[in-house]
């Protein structure tokens, strides 16, 4: 999902909920249980593309602040009037995260970066005989390479248990800060903002 021109709205949203968490008491940032420091989870959507694997860890232990680094690959295919195009995304999304809560449930957000690595593959198949009753066509490929890179932002639900299940879900608005790209559904110019939600899947230890 595209959207043009909301970039800046999101970042004061996710601003302003810093600013009420830094001006909450101290002793309302103290957990009533160690927060687990490392999680391991599956995440589908987001800033994953289609699937990716991440590691996510508190810089200390039972601190809100913490990192994610994954790693991540999507596909998408188009077939219109005998050119197919196909893009194969790899990506290693990293971000710094807050996650705003006393217990099990947590408000998350984060803020990072995504690199991904854009495999775009072109098939036409064009009929190369005059007489349209012989099956004969000419058929060319060619793979090109594009390195790009988005801003991302994580604004979600985390439930946090203190050994095991985790699960997070939620919406990853991410704007384009590189040169424009083509997919097989339409063109991601640079400012283009993307909204992708996710849900994911994980352990705590």
């Amino acid at each position: 999902m595209k959207i043009r021109k909301q970039y800046p709205a999101i970042v004061t949203m996710w601003l302003f909920a810093l600013s009420i968490q830094a001006q909450t008491p101290g002793d309302t940032l103290k957990a009533t249980y160690v927060m687990p420091v490392h999680s391991i989870y599956l995440e589908i959507g987001g800033a994953s593309n289609f699937v990716g694997v991440n590691w996510d860890s508190r810089f200390k232990t039972n601190s809100h602040w913490g990192y994610r680094a994954g790693l991540a690959i999507g596909y998408e295919s188009d077939n219109t009037f005998g050119l197919t195009q196909s893009n194969t995304y790899y990506s290693a999304p990293v971000d710094v995260n807050l996650l705003i809560g006393r217990r099990k449930s947590r408000l998350e957000l984060g803020l990072g970066l995504k690199p991904m690595l854009i495999r775009q593959k072109h098939l036409t198949v064009a009929p190369t005989a005059t007489d349209i009753t012989q099956d004969t066509y000419n058929i060319s490929t060619s793979t090109t390479y594009l390195f790009r890179a988005l801003l991302l932002a994580d604004i979600g639900y985390r439930y946090v248990s203190k050994r095991g299940f985790q699960l997070r879900c939620g919406v990853t608005p991410m704007m384009n800060i590189t040169k424009t790209w083509l997919t097989p559904s339409n063109e991601v110019d640079r400012g283009d903002l993307l909204l992708a939600p996710y849900v994911s899947f994980g352990w705590n230890f």
